[in-house]
């Protein structure tokens, strides 16, 4: 691959092996950040002691007010079809401008890495793969993505890249007519501001790159199930004391936020979106409430039955439709993380069940409303 993008990949994808001649994948920090956590959730402090010593709300972001900006530059035919095909495109107009710390900073302190859930008064919540496809109209169904498995020591230390310099290479190669690289640069922009969005808030990791090397293969990505590991992976890192700022989608989990929990909160609702639309756009952020933190604690260990919305999209299926693969049960695995995914545990999220037998094997029968589908605890997709 030649150009600016083939360098990128260059630079990236060492040739480091063992004494063995074995290519190994090197300890990053993201790994052992994700150690450290681990240990340290096993000895976590109870609540009441956490609030003896407050941290205060996380320091979150979100890139909505970059992606508007971003949408308004020329997207010549050619880089709007690869756009489209890559299943991405939802995601241009799926962001919040404004986040709520208190409000994220409330749930990410009852996230349980163990069981990647909320812990709430009244039994556990999740954000499944259903309500990423539903608010950010991606797909569920596809593979797991892998990083490069011979990305050097000291490669994968600098692999990332400033999300201002992508948007200057991007209009760089529109104006010299390189299209097709234009179409990946613009899409690992994309990502990078939502479903890859880390803790910087100013880069994203260069192994994704490998993502939109053949542009032709991109839709065939669980997209969704991607979002859900690295969100899940930084809600466990910010589930740790020590920790102060948060990476991942914050549109994601605030939206999900709008979704289940109507009376905690203040929200603009725009009403029904188009079709087309990822049902993220409907919803609009709104200043804090008075107390911020304190005060978003305080709603949520009130919190009853009656004021959760376990299944809020029942009207509108027939824009998202309930994909079975939502009931998944095992692993997801993206870029090298895996997480636990255990839908299960959330039952209420699907509906009343009708029937729940057990096969005694590797999987269990579930009928949730007029969906029966079939999980398996098998780390594909």
């Amino acid at each position: 691959m030649r150009g600016a993008f083939g360098q990128i990949i260059r630079n990236i994808v060492g040739g480091d092996r063992g004494g063995d001649g074995v290519e190994r994948i090197p300890p990053t920090a993201s790994n052992r950040r994700r150690n450290e956590a681990n240990r340290q959730i096993r000895h976590r402090r109870r609540r009441q002691d956490i609030h003896d010593d407050d941290r205060g709300p996380l320091k979150v972001i979100t890139h909505g007010l970059k992606l508007k900006k971003f949408s308004e530059v020329l997207v010549p035919h050619p880089v709007e079809r690869w756009i489209q095909e890559s299943g991405l495109l939802p995601l241009s107009s799926a962001y919040l401008t404004m986040v709520d710390a208190g409000l994220v900073s409330a749930f990410i302190e009852r996230w349980h890495r163990e069981t990647s859930s909320f812990h709430l008064p009244f039994g556990e919540m999740t954000i499944t793969l259903d309500d990423v496809a539903t608010l950010l109209h991606i797909s569920p169904n596809g593979k797991f993505f892998d990083a490069p498995v011979n990305m050097s020591t000291n490669n994968a230390a600098r692999a990332a890249h400033e999300l201002q310099w992508l948007r200057d290479l991007y209009s760089r190669l529109i104006q010299t007519n390189q299209f097709e690289c234009a179409a990946r640069t613009y899409l690992l922009h994309l990502v990078g501001s939502t479903i890859f969005a880390d803790k910087t808030h100013t880069r994203v990791e260069a192994k994704y790159i490998s993502l939109f090397i053949d542009l032709a293969r991109c839709r065939h990505y669980s997209w969704a199930a991607a979002a859900l590991v690295f969100l899940y992976d930084n809600m466990g890192d910010g589930a740790v004391h020590d920790t102060r700022q948060l990476g991942g989608y914050m549109t994601l989990l605030q939206c999900w936020i709008y979704e289940h929990f109507p009376r905690i909160y203040k929200r603009g609702d725009r009403g029904a979106v188009h079709a087309h639309l990822p049902r993220a756009c409907r919803w609009i952020a709104k200043h804090a409430v008075e107390g911020g933190l304190v005060t978003y604690r305080q709603r949520l260990d009130a919190l009853l039955l009656d004021d959760v919305l376990f299944t809020p999209y029942d009207d509108d299926r027939a824009n998202h439709p309930f994909e079975d693969i939502s009931m998944f049960s095992g692993y997801l695995r993206c870029g090298g993380v895996s997480v636990p995914y255990l839908p299960e545990r959330c039952l209420r999220q699907f509906g009343p069940p009708l029937v729940l037998t057990s096969s005694g094997g590797a999987s269990i029968d579930v009928v949730c409303g007029n969906t029966t589908s079939r999980t398996f605890a098998l780390n594909i997709l």
